[in-house]
């Protein structure tokens, strides 16, 4: 995601803002299923893949609002706050609908057709909380420039690197939850493994 946005607007700093929402789905996300008892399989991983694909949307449409409107007023203030008031409100709808639309799926009998809707409609309310609170303070703070071109650049110039070592190290620590999450999963103990005599034996035929 970060590569085809970074491409498509031939901004770095645009990919980057376009995701950095995204840890936060994916980790309220692992916390969800943790608590509820969900493993960690081949569905959920797609699940994962897929609200995270569906969520980047929110941000790449804010990004485009707060852009145009900065283009017509020239104020950073202003304008996150039309495009919060304006088309922040039309994310949120979008959001609703699809989560209304993925509720259906909740009656269903069928055991992993109800945890993609569960996942699903959660994901869809994370990640546009997200991308309509994290993410327009996150622009705030930062002013960059592929929204205001040169005009803030005095004043992010000293919170520039900062503010990408944070973004940078929150990545970090999410990427590295989830690898975690994967070994401890791989390394667990099914029984297929037997100490004896000192030394771990592998029943192969499990």
């Amino acid at each position: 995601i970060l590569l085809i946005v970074s491409m498509t607007y031939k901004s770095f700093t645009r990919g980057m803002l376009s995701i950095v929402s995204l840890p936060i789905g994916v980790i309220a996300n692992f916390g969800l299923m943790g608590y509820m008892g969900i493993r960690l399989d081949i569905t959920t991983a797609i699940i994962t893949s897929f609200a995270m694909g569906m969520g980047v949307d929110f941000s790449i449409h804010f990004l485009s609002a707060v852009k145009a409107e900065f283009d017509k007023c020239l104020d950073l203030e202003k304008a996150l706050e039309k495009a919060l008031t304006g088309p922040g409100v039309s994310i949120a709808y979008n959001a609703i609908s699809t989560k209304i639309g993925f509720s259906a799926l909740l009656f269903s009998h069928f055991a992993s057709i109800h945890t993609f809707a569960t996942l699903m409609c959660f994901n869809m309310m994370v990640l546009a909380t997200a991308a309509l609170t994290f993410l327009p303070a996150v622009i705030r703070i930062s002013a960059p420039e592929c929204i205001t071109g040169y005009r803030e650049r005095n004043k992010i110039e000293e919170t520039r690197f900062a503010f990408f070592g944070k973004v940078a190290m929150s990545m970090a620590v999410c990427f590295a939850l989830i690898i975690g999450i994967f070994l401890v999963d791989a390394n667990a103990d099914d029984g297929s493994t037997k100490l004896k005599n000192g030394k771990i034996v592998v029943d192969c035929r499990r």
